[in-house]
């Protein structure tokens, strides 16, 4: 069982632990957004797109029924005015990988968007060799 609960300040360490590499943080969060190396500064600066009325984007992160954190997913690009989103920097430590959890994430995210947020179209954008995000 998992649960989306709100990505604060306090989840920034098990990110900064993950993203590793300057592949890993491209194939987490894209080339526009982070820098390589990631730090609190340009997380911080990351949080101010999940405030206010109108966010746009929410900011997640996974976490089991010990609260313990999993992963971190995002429905990002919030367009309230045309009612779409988009999945994305989605990561799932490697020690909980290949157990669903990234597809319940997903279903979870997607049910906040659609009956939440009441958006009716929301997509994934994902590079081509990401074949763990194709497939789930």
């Amino acid at each position: 069982m998992v649960r989306l609960t709100p990505f604060t300040e306090k989840d920034f360490a098990p990110v900064l632990g993950w993203i590793t590499s300057p592949e890993l943080l491209m194939q987490w969060a894209g080339p526009q957004l982070f820098t390589y190396p990631l730090n609190e500064e340009q997380l911080r600066a990351y949080l101010q797109f999940d405030q206010g009325a109108y966010p746009q984007a929410k900011i997640f992160k996974i976490v089991d029924e010990r609260n313990e954190t999993m992963g971190h997913i995002e429905l990002g690009a919030i367009n309230q005015e045309n009612g779409t989103a988009t999945i994305c920097r989605v990561f799932v430590d490697s020690r909980y990988r290949n157990n669903g959890i990234c597809v319940e994430a997903v279903r979870q995210v997607l049910a906040t968007g659609f009956r939440e947020l009441d958006l009716h179209r929301i997509d994934l954008r994902v590079f081509g060799f990401n074949t763990a995000a194709i497939r789930c």
